[in-house]
């Protein structure tokens, strides 16, 4: 063995147990205060300067895999199972043999190249395992039942796979188009939503560096989260309010359709995120301000994009999933139930109240919507068009896309003297 190569094996064994040691933290910080895995590597790639790109990349794929396979992982393998023993499970299912397979088989027997010939996740995993496995696994399962009709065979399979990036084109799109392809990024539309592209072969690339980006030329924004602009219909010069802006993606989806918007969010760093992402793309056309103002005004369109579960999300986030309750679930639906009976009063006649999640539970979506519709009659359904057809409430899955899962329904408030 000379020098080199010695050095590369004292690299990977440090590098490995880095990856065992942050996965093994981030479960504590998970499960202690429900800190999400990115924002736990965000802080600690931080604070740990000495760790490079690759060694990111590496610690960041192993973190995720072993979140994203982490229910089959806890129905094959006991509960003192070693964090080494539970990477590989995942990175069987995940189809890939990391640098630091041969170092965590320790000295178990190799299982070989055969489990990596094998086509489909549950099939590696239960040749490594010998457990069999399936979609509906990935969820627990009293969470089964509350799952929208179709998301059986449009959501659960996807939660094997990672997302794509979505952008939203905001204004001069070839300059967009030219810088991606001077730094090899591919890129695709979808004539559903003309100023949506979902982007290819940027790993490598901080998109938020990007010349366009720091121009406000081009937002990131998923395509099912952009779909909640075909549902608002915003015209040039209407007023909305945007209740729940978070950092203020719709915020800025309905800016961009030329409306006035004024913003609000109880939590104040996202109202900070809405007045520099609105600076950065050059609108004028947005107002933070706190709710107690903004209900001293009538509307053109009331926007709830609702605190939810954020299931249709867990492609992106897949450790949400083992910290979700049936109580919290119902505590949303509650909390959804009680903005839209707080802000729907703030809606003009002929005016519309759009109603939005990111989550693929029924009792949040279309539950929720239709509990609205029966406490208000001054309200009725307005159907909206999407993809050539007109519908008044829309779940989709990330079949449709390639994208995360989500909900909208559109409420219009009904003209007349006794309404």
């Amino acid at each position: 063995m000379t020098p080199s190569s010695a050095l590369s094996e004292k690299k990977l064994r440090t590098l490995a147990g880095t990856a065992v040691e942050l996965l093994e933290e981030s479960r504590r910080m998970l499960m202690e205060s429900g800190t999400p895995a990115d924002l736990y590597l965000r802080k600690t790639f931080r604070l740990r300067r000495c760790l490079g790109s690759r060694d990111r990349h590496f610690i960041t794929e192993a973190v995720f895999a072993f979140y994203r396979w982490a229910l089959w992982i806890s129905k094959a393998l006991p509960e003192n199972a070693s964090t080494e023993k539970c990477l590989l499970a995942a990175f069987a299912a995940e189809g890939i043999r990391p640098p630091a397979w041969d170092l965590w088989c320790g000295d178990d027997p190799e299982p070989g190249e055969r489990i990596f010939r094998l086509s489909a996740p549950e099939e590696r995993f239960e040749a490594f395992t010998g457990v069999p496995v399936s979609s509906r696994d990935m969820l627990p399962e009293w969470m089964l039942p509350l799952l929208a009709p179709g998301a059986e065979t449009e959501y659960l399979p996807y939660l094997k796979s990672r997302p794509p990036v979505w952008i939203r084109i905001q204004h001069d799109a070839e300059s967009v188009f030219r810088e991606f392809e001077k730094t090899t990024i591919g890129f695709s539309g979808d004539d559903r939503l003309p100023q949506a592209f979902r982007l290819s072969h940027h790993a490598k690339i901080n998109l938020q560096l990007l010349e366009s980006f720091r121009a406000g030329r081009f937002e990131i924004q998923d395509f099912s989260s952009q779909c909640i602009g075909a549902a608002c219909m915003a015209k040039p010069g209407s007023l909305w309010w945007d209740v729940c802006a978070g950092g203020g993606g719709k915020t800025l989806l309905l800016a961009s359709a030329g409306a006035r918007v004024i913003a609000g969010d109880i939590r104040e760093s996202c109202l900070e995120e809405i007045r520099r992402r609105a600076a950065r793309g050059g609108f004028s056309n947005i107002r933070v301000l706190p709710r107690e103002e903004a209900e001293k005004r009538m509307f053109d369109g009331v926007l709830v994009d609702a605190p939810c579960s954020s299931s249709g999300r867990w492609r992106r986030n897949p450790e949400a999933r083992l910290t979700m309750s049936r109580e919290r679930v119902d505590e949303l639906c509650r909390i959804q139930r009680s903005i839209l009976d707080s802000v729907c009063s703030r809606v003009k006649p002929g005016g519309l109240l759009v109603y939005g999640t990111c989550s693929v539970f029924d009792c949040e979506n279309r539950g929720t919507a239709e509990h609205f519709l029966s406490a208000h009659p001054e309200f009725e359904p307005c159907p909206f068009p999407f993809a050539g057809k007109e519908q008044w409430c829309l779940q989709s899955f990330p079949s449709d896309a390639d994208c995360d899962g989500g909900f909208r329904a559109v409420f219009r408030r009904k003209e007349g003297p006794n309404l």
